[in-house]
């Protein structure tokens, strides 16, 4: 069973048309690609009388029902948070980029996660001289521009927040972002639900020697049929 909620929305299989999630991370953070998540949903049009808690109608003085109208959701706004759940598990987080209408009921909207809002704003950038700011406190001056709360949306690990110095261009966030992390060759570590950022060093793994034999040059190889 699948089911998206944005905000006081809640979608379940009978609404959800279609979907898509795309998922990417880079080991170095020699990239820094946004998650994506799209997907279309039919909202019911019309909608339902209002009961009180024994079950009986509200009425209006005239004696007619109450009726709960469906709300136009493109009006749900750029950044909003969407879980996307199967089964009841959370299988990731992400922010509303853009809701179109596409039919009388048919809405399509396309999400990011947080690396996709960090493109759309802006980074002062600046020279960094005398080792007067930490990675640190760049990273929480970036993460701050979208609201995330460092202990509750993520962790910098304690070996990451170092001394830094150097030069930093006028550019979006996520882009001054990946730079950050590429120049102390740290990465973004995501819970498995994608709920949850991590700023860590990648452990190193145990050496494996190659044998001469098992390397070749080029980037793939043409197994042909047996004559």
């Amino acid at each position: 069973m699948n089911k998206i909620i944005i905000g006081e929305y809640e979608f379940s299989d009978s609404q959800i048309q279609n979907a898509k999630v795309t998922l990417a991370n880079a080991m170095v953070s020699e990239s820094l690609s946004a998650d994506t998540f799209n997907f279309t949903i039919f909202v019911k049009e019309g909608g339902g009388a209002l009961r009180t808690v024994l079950g009986e109608y509200y009425l209006t003085s005239d004696g007619r029902r109450y009726v709960a109208k469906n709300t136009d959701i493109s009006s749900i706004k750029y950044g909003a948070k969407v879980e996307y759940y199967k089964n009841s598990e959370l299988q990731g987080k992400f922010y509303v980029d853009t809701v179109t209408r596409i039919g009388k009921t048919m809405y399509e909207f396309n999400c990011v996660s947080a690396v996709g809002l960090l493109i759309r704003i802006t980074h002062q950038g600046g020279v960094y001289e005398n080792a007067t700011h930490t990675t640190g406190e760049l990273i929480r001056e970036i993460f701050d521009k979208i609201n995330f709360v460092e202990g509750t949306d993520y962790t910098i690990d304690t070996e990451c927040d170092i001394a830094v110095n150097g030069w930093l261009p006028y550019s979006n966030c996520r882009d001054n972002l990946r730079q950050i992390l590429f120049a102390i060759g740290a990465s973004i570590v995501k819970s498995d639900d994608g709920n949850y950022i991590t700023i860590k060093y990648i452990s190193s793994p145990t050496l494996l020697t190659i044998p001469d034999e098992r390397i070749y040059m080029g980037g793939k190889v043409n197994y042909l049929a047996p004559a």
